[in-house]
């Protein structure tokens, strides 16, 4: 049997889109990328640790993007609630537990004038599932 690390960015993905449906909040879109449209999220890893040969630790950050200043933050504060929740939750088998986000906080980015964000971050622990 092989372990194999969790496609993290992948399964917090898919969670916040399917979590923005089942709370009524509309249709999210969540990238690793910045995609074209006015409110969407970006969310990548900027690495982490391994802590055992069945687990490792991420840190995600996620870019909460609007036309306005009060969409973002709305937005910031919505993915932060999901992330949040994430801690004990099994998706797609993976396990993740001690979620840990920062405060969303305003930071613009000069690439994306017309845009608003607020970003943060969050450790989150995952277990990984077994490999063929």
């Amino acid at each position: 049997m092989v372990l194999v690390p969790a496609d993290v960015e992948y399964a917090v993905e898919k969670y916040l889109e399917s979590g923005f449906v089942a709370n009524g909040w509309g249709v999210l879109k969540v990238d690793t990328q910045i995609p074209a449209g006015d409110t969407f999220v970006v969310a990548f890893t900027t690495g982490g640790q391994d802590r055992t040969t069945v687990s490792g630790t991420d840190r995600v950050v996620f870019d909460c993007y609007a036309p306005r200043a009060a969409l973002a933050q709305k937005l910031a504060a919505r993915v932060f609630a999901l992330i949040k929740d994430l801690d004990s939750r099994f998706i797609d088998g993976v396990q993740f537990y001690d979620v840990t986000p920062t405060k969303p906080a305003n930071y613009p980015n000069p690439d994306k004038p017309d845009l608003f964000r607020y970003q943060f971050n969050a450790v989150i622990h995952a277990r990984y599932p077994k490999g063929d």
